[in-house]
C-alpha cells in the first residue's frame, strides 16, 4: 500500500468516526426525547416510572458512546499533530542554546498548519455541530504537550528563546484564532 493510499484510508476512517459522532449527538438531542414521549404516551401510567428508569440508562449509554467516539477522534488527531509539533520543537537540528535568529517559517510549522486545516475541513464537512468541542479539546491537549516539550529544553540562547517564543505565539494563537473565528 502506498503512502497516499494509507493517508486516504486514514482520512476515510476519521470521517466515519465523525459521522458516527454526529449521528449519536443528533439521536441524543432530537430522536431520544421524541421516543421517550411517544413511549410514555402509549404505555399505561402505572409503568411510567419503570420505563423512565430504563430511558435514563439508555441516555447514559448514549453519552458514554458519544464520549468514547469523541475521544477516539481527538486521540487520532492529537497523535498526528503532536508528532509534527515534536518534530518542530525537539528535532536535533535546532539547538536552543545556540540557535540562530529566526528568519523564516520552517516547513514543519507549515505542515502543522496544513494538518490543522485538514482537520478543520474534515470536522466542518462531517460533524459541524461538534466542531467547537473538537477544537477546544485539540487545543487543550496540544498545549499540554507543548508545555511538556518546553520543560525538556535545558537552556536557551537569546535567539533560541526568540525562536521558541515565536513558535509559542504560533501554536497558542494563530491557528486557533483562524479556526475558532469560523465557529463563532
Amino acid at each position: 500500500m502506498h503512502a497516499q493510499d494509507i493517508k486516504q484510508a486514514r482520512n476515510n476512517a476519521d470521517k466515519k468516526v465523525l459521522m458516527v459522532l454526529s449521528n449519536i449527538c443528533y439521536s441524543k438531542q432530537e430522536i431520544y426525547e421524541d421516543l421517550v414521549r411517544k413511549c410514555l404516551d402509549i404505555m399505561p401510567a402505572q409503568y411510567n416510572d419503570l420505563i423512565s428508569d430504563e430511558f435514563d440508562d439508555v441516555l447514559g449509554l448514549m453519552e458514554t458512546l458519544e464520549n468514547m467516539v469523541f475521544d477516539s477522534y481527538v486521540r487520532r488527531k492529537i497523535l498526528t499533530l503532536n508528532k509534527l509539533m515534536k518534530s518542530c520543537l525537539m528535532r536535533g537540528e535546532v539547538k536552543w542554546e545556540d540557535a540562530a535568529e529566526p528568519v523564516e517559517v520552517r516547513n514543519l510549522i507549515r505542515e502543522f498548519l496544513v494538518e490543522l486545516v485538514f482537520v478543520h475541513q474534515q470536522v466542518f464537512s462531517t460533524a459541524e455541530a461538534e466542531a467547537k468541542a473538537v477544537f477546544e479539546r485539540l487545543m487543550e491537549k496540544l498545549m499540554d504537550n507543548y508545555y511538556d516539550y518546553l520543560k525538556q529544553v535545558d537552556r536557551f540562547s537569546p535567539n533560541g528563546a526568540l525562536q521558541f517564543a515565536s513558535r509559542n505565539r504560533f501554536y497558542e494563537r494563530e491557528p486557533w484564532e483562524v479556526l475558532f473565528s469560523t465557529l463563532l
